[in-house]
């Protein structure tokens, strides 16, 4: 991988989906001072990005108003994150254990429409909101529709019917 342009670089290889593996070796090998800015830089703060927003495409993708989990990420190797912001005004939160996807957490900001690949594929989804039961979901993308300050929660369980639950 080359190190020039790497601020936009290795994000664009992560949500193009190479191989996390080498992304992850290379990142581990950037040339970074020890105040996190590349060695080197005649550029100024653009570089100091590279590592976050690599990661970032890493575990949570939004491009094109569809939320996307862990698109890059490798499977042997259990991450989490929180509070990532996402396109439409959601803050992101999820995790990744064993390969499975859980614990997923999207908060809307403005009460707008959220599109999620689905992240169990050929799984339903249900959405509980406020405790009670209200819509299901299948297939490789669904709409969540939102208010403003709603909290949707997943959480995959022990059953193959996984839960969203607002608020």
């Amino acid at each position: 991988m080359m190190k020039m342009g790497s601020n936009s670089f290795y994000p664009m290889a992560a949500r193009i989906g190479y191989n996390p593996v080498v992304i992850l070796a290379n990142l581990h090998s950037y040339p970074m001072g020890p105040n996190g800015f590349f060695a080197g830089n005649p550029h100024g703060i653009e570089n100091c990005s590279t590592v976050p927003n690599t990661v970032d495409e890493m575990l949570m993708q939004s491009y094109e108003g569809v939320i996307r989990f862990f698109p890059d990420w490798p499977k042997d190797q259990d991450a989490r994150f929180g509070s990532l912001r996402a396109y439409g005004a959601f803050l992101v939160s999820a995790r990744c254990k064993s390969g499975v996807i859980g614990d997923i957490n999207i908060f809307s900001e403005k009460g707008r429409n959220c599109v999620v690949a689905n992240p169990w594929p050929g799984r339903t989804v249900r959405v509980i909101r406020n405790g009670r039961p209200s819509e299901t979901a299948i297939g490789d993308r669904f709409t969540i529709r939102t208010a403003v300050n709603e909290n949707h929660r997943t959480d995959n369980g022990v059953t193959m019917v996984y839960r969203l639950q607002l608020g």
